[in-house]
């Protein structure tokens, strides 16, 4: 069953990126939106934060993280908690849930070598996910037992899936391609079973 779920989760997102690809051309701008006399256009620099210009290009990695962290949240993801300022050896900047997807969430500026440079941090991600609870706070604890769980690694770069531990999807995921996310969020409807169909197959 679990391969049969991984293989469907593969098609969906490749199903995904290929109706996106046919709608918008390779070049994924977004999609146009006007007002309710459908006469203006809005452009999409008036739906973005001011913070968007930083977050692709920041060399500040407490900038980096602070700022991803108001992304995920300007998604509409409302259980999403940030250990900032916590830098301790394998622990996690952030960890989310939504609906039946628990993520937890490790930014980094570095674009080379993440596979080895973030490998026992990984190992110790995917061990804390596969408990099925974790602390976030002194006195708050989320549980996800049955849910879909993921880690990723938030960059500049691209997304891409560096590989499967216990079931458990390890992936760089791109900053902007969440970015984009927002901005499609805005002028498209999107419910959150499928804002969470989404984020699992970014």
């Amino acid at each position: 069953m679990r391969i049969f779920e991984d293989e469907m989760l593969e098609f969906e997102r490749l199903l995904h990126k290929l109706f996106h690809f046919s709608l918008y051309g390779p070049s994924s701008p977004q999609p146009p939106v006007y007002h309710q006399d459908g006469a203006s256009q809005i452009s999409g620099s008036e739906l973005l934060p001011a913070f968007f210009g930083k977050l692709p290009t920041t060399n500040d990695w407490k900038e980096f993280e602070r700022y991803t962290h108001y992304l995920l949240k300007l998604l509409g993801i409302q259980t999403v908690y940030a250990f900032q300022g916590e830098r301790q050896a394998g622990k996690a900047d952030g960890f989310f849930k939504l609906n039946n997807m628990a993520v937890i969430y490790d930014c980094t500026l570095d674009r080379q070598n993440i596979e080895e440079s973030k490998s026992e941090q990984i190992n110790n991600y995917c061990n804390r996910l596969k408990q099925g609870s974790i602390q976030v706070s002194g006195t708050t604890t989320e549980e996800f037992y049955n849910h879909h769980k993921q880690v990723w690694i938030i960059t500049q770069g691209k997304t891409r899936r560096l590989q499967v531990i216990n079931a458990i999807e390890v992936k760089e995921v791109s900053v902007q391609d969440i970015m984009n996310l927002y901005q499609e969020r805005l002028t498209t409807p999107m419910s959150d079973q499928s804002l969470e169909m989404r984020l699992r197959n970014l």
